[in-house]
């Protein structure tokens, strides 16, 4: 089979009849009846719960119904239809089954019996076949073999005669009605007659009544001993057949002498030896084979002329994983009327490019059990996995954190839009890197810049005073003042320079600034899908209008920044003044960093430091907005700490670090909202997490969304916004959760984000200003919430507010 894998990833039977997802399995053998199909979606039935431990065979593949495009086909297959590789096809698969273990649903290759497979006409999606699958066999058993109902599809009988179809609006149901022409509601759309309510006392009355007490023929697609001895109880006075789905029990064996019991199994329709125990397996019945061809002739006969519906059904995810979920609603018995369906197309999100990946993200680990480490799918079956518990981050993170790395195309793009290249450094570097740079964004280092972020906030109210004077009725938009404000902050305590964007919104530095940063389109998510294909090095470098701009503008920040450090570097040579606290001064007297560094490490704080901080902010105001109790507290706090001292002080910067509340609200916010909700790093060699062998080139995410609203970490109330959990005694850390990885806003380990000391300080100087001065209303509550398409989590159109002056507007 040249051109396709060895192995594949599927659902496996485990020793103990559970199922697992395995990679390593290996694709079925072609056999000279086979057909080999790619596979595209999996339907999950009832029988596959109770295949689990009951007819697991350890090692075999699980599932039986699928839907995909045909890859190869057998030297001697005899199908219904005229099937060739590229089609699409639909059918049903004998899954966790000892004699073929290769042959079953839930995998990414499917090899299905030639006589199960029917090609999918062109009025029906992928999705609708898949939940035909295994009901064609058994509904044909059922009907025409076992119950022997008078007639066929096409050749109706002499004279019309009754059947009762218990469950109609299951699966099996609904197809057994479509070909008797026999069902309520859902069940009447697909031709029954007369249907039922079996909830009622008098169902059986109304069935022997309306069948005139004669009725001859029950199929039971419930098969459960109370449904079973209901439908006795339906047939007339002169008794006649009962089919059941699976083995009835032995106490229905004491039957009146006029039912004949019997029950059917889809897969026998084969004709071929089934391996499962008895008495499930058995040997294969020729007669029954050659039922099925003329069954399934006959079946794509009424496909292709539209003349079957399918059953309804719910997509409940979009990769292998998600199937125990699915699995999960079946056994819990959350599902009625509804096939449950997975997309292996699209991987786990329900389309090609997701506004907001990390949402089905969040919802796959939460419906998924898993062990720490989740198998996801994206675009065009991608595959990666995800960390989900602490101590698979803690590997990933902390002991093997420099086994991983960000992709070569996001370092590309870093060098091609901003010059630096940090994300090229050897570990060596990185750490010395790192050693020299940690005392400059260490607490008490921090600390000591709090004045100037104070004196910034101060300065940013006065802007929005100012304009509120102008204008009392003009919303403000709290993105343009807080970008502008923590810019300066970047400025002035990383390298000592005022950038003066609040004064001067316009001026050169800021407008080359805005060209830097990109707003997200799904031409990036196009260039990342197909960055698995081709070499994108050489997109960066087409002479684009666009990409000209960026690299101009890169260029003015870095040469901007570059004098700055020079300037900084002849003062440090030519003073003792041991006074100066900005980051690149503290850095330069390590003397361990050569100048280009350093202006990488500035256009990483004005790129990463900047936007973090600044879309922090606006969710701060959006949640204070939103929630005018927690706004009063915070303004009372802050009140009852400054007394009445002028907002001016140099150390009241410092004061706010020490206020439970408003570091209890900030934490809060950077928990529900952090910046970058899905981290993706790469396997930079063979590695392990959680002693599963990780190779190299292995995609491998953690999700601060989907860890910092664990409910197993954070409790039932993950997520909702609840500052009370930093407010415990011992919690003002941690919120309570009950792991040093319950929140990754700012990631965690040797390679966590150094800055998060210094954004928290500036956040928190920020929100103090504006809360003690202004109140707070939203002037678009309906919308600020909306997200932002990309990778980040921003508000879309931004968070507007109506300010009222509370306290004066000190000079």
């Amino acid at each position: 089979m040249s051109g396709l894998p060895s192995n594949q990833t599927a659902i496996v039977a485990l020793d103990d009849g559970t199922l697992a997802l395995r990679d390593g399995i290996p694709i079925p053998s072609l056999e000279e009846d086979m057909i080999l199909i790619k596979n595209a979606f999996v339907a999950l039935n009832p029988i596959d719960i109770k295949m689990v431990g009951k007819l697991a065979s350890a090692g075999a593949i699980a599932g039986m119904d699928f839907a995909g495009e045909v890859i190869r086909i057998g030297s001697n297959v005899r199908t219904s239809a005229s099937i060739k590789p590229g089609d699409q096809v639909c059918g049903a698969v004998p899954g966790m089954h000892s004699l073929t273990p290769l042959v079953g649903a839930f995998a990414q290759y499917v090899g299905a019996t030639d006589l199960t497979v029917l090609k999918v006409p062109d009025h029906m999606s992928l999705e609708q076949a898949a939940t035909l699958g295994s009901g064609i066999g058994t509904v044909g058993l059922a009907l025409f073999k076992s119950l022997n109902v008078p007639g066929w599809p096409g050749l109706p009988a002499e004279k019309p005669v009754d059947v009762l179809v218990y469950g109609g609006s299951t699966a099996i149901g609904t197809l057994a009605i479509q070909f008797l022409k026999l069902n309520y509601d859902l069940v009447r759309s697909f031709g029954a007659t007369a249907a039922f309510d079996y909830h009622q006392e008098t169902c059986v009355d109304e069935i022997r009544k309306h069948t005139r007490n004669s009725l001859k023929f029950v199929l039971d697609c419930i098969s459960e001993p109370e449904t079973m001895q209901f439908c006795y109880k339906c047939l007339g006075r002169c008794g006649g057949k009962y089919t059941a789905l699976e083995p009835y029990p032995e106490f229905l064996h004491t039957r009146p002498k006029t039912v004949v019991p019997d029950w059917v199994l889809g897969p026998k329709v084969m004709g071929k030896k089934l391996g499962w125990p008895e008495p499930f397996g058995g040997e294969g019945i020729e007669e029954y084979r050659e039922f099925g061809f003329k069954w399934f002739k006959q079946v794509q006969e009424l496909l292709e002329e539209g003349k079957l519906k399918t059953h309804p059904y719910r997509i409940v995810g979009n990769s292998l994983g998600e199937i125990f979920g699915g699995l999960r609603l079946l056994k819990e018995k959350q599902v009625s009327g509804q096939k449950l369906n997975r997309s292996i197309l699209t991987g786990n999100y329900p389309v090609l490019f997701p506004d907001n990946a990390w949402i089905p993200l969040r919802k796959l680990a939460e419906t998924t059990p898993n062990e720490g480490l989740l198998r996801i799918y994206s675009a065009l079956s991608g595959e990666a996995l995800l960390v989900t518990s602490p101590p698979a981050i803690r590997d990933m993170l902390t002991v093997n954190s420099f086994d991983f790395a960000h992709q070569d195309l996001v370092k590309i793009a870093i060098k091609r839009f901003t010059g630096s290249n940090l994300g090229f450094l050897s570990n060596d570097d990185f750490k010395l890197h790192r050693k020299n740079m940690m005392p400059a964004f260490a607490v008490p280092h921090v600390r000591e810049l709090t004045s100037i972020f104070w004196h910034k906030a101060q300065e940013m109210v006065h802007c929005m005073s100012s304009d509120l004077r102008a204008d009392p009725s003009a919303p403000i938009n709290f993105r343009e003042y807080v970008s502008r404000a923590t810019l300066d902050n970047i400025g002035l305590a990383g390298m000592g320079h005022d950038f003066q964007t609040l004064k001067q919104p316009d001026n050169d530095l800021r407008n080359h600034y805005r060209k830097l940063i990109l707003d997200p389109t799904r031409v990036f998510s196009w260039v990342g899908l197909l960055s698995r294909y081709f070499d994108m090095r050489l997109l960066m470098r087409v002479p684009l209008k666009k990409l000209i701009e960026i690299s101009q503008s890169a260029n003015y920040l870095r040469s901007v920044t570059r004098k700055v450090i020079q300037e900084r570097s002849a003062k440090l040579v030519g003073s003792n003044d041991g006074r100066t606290k900005d980051i690149i001064t503290v850095a330069l007297a390590s003397g361990v960093f050569e100048e280009r560094h350093l202006v990488d490490h500035v256009m990483t704080f004005l790129t990463a430091g900047h936007e973090s901080t600044a879309t922090a902010f606006e969710w701060t105001m959006y949640e204070l907005g939103r929630r005018p109790e927690m706004q009063r507290r915070l303004r009372e706090e802050l009140r009852a700490s400054i007394g009445s001292d002028n907002l001016a002080a140099a150390d009241f910067g410092s004061r706010v670090q020490n206020l439970p509340y408003l570091n209890a609200f900030c934490s809060e916010v950077l928990r529900c909202y952090p910046f970058s909700p899905i981290i993706v790093k790469v396997a930079q060699q063979d590695t392990t997490v959680m002693n599963h062998p990780i190779r190299k080139g292995t995609v491998v995410l953690y999700s601060a969304e989907v860890s910092n609203h664990d409910k197993k970490l954070w409790g039932p109330d993950a997520d909702q916004f609840n500052p009370e959990r930093w407010m415990g005694e011992g919690t003002a850390k941690s919120g309570g959760s009950s792991s040093n990885y319950a929140m990754l806003t700012f990631g965690a380990g040797p390679r966590n984000c150094i800055g998060a000391n210094f954004a928290r300080a500036t956040l928190e100087c920020l929100v103090s200003a504006v809360v003690i001065t202004f109140k707070i209303d939203l002037a678009n509550p309906q919308t600020a919430g909306r997200l932002k398409f990309g990778q980040t989590k921003k508000s879309a159109e931004g968070v507007y507010g109506k300010l009222t002056l509370v306290r004066p507007v000190e000079a």
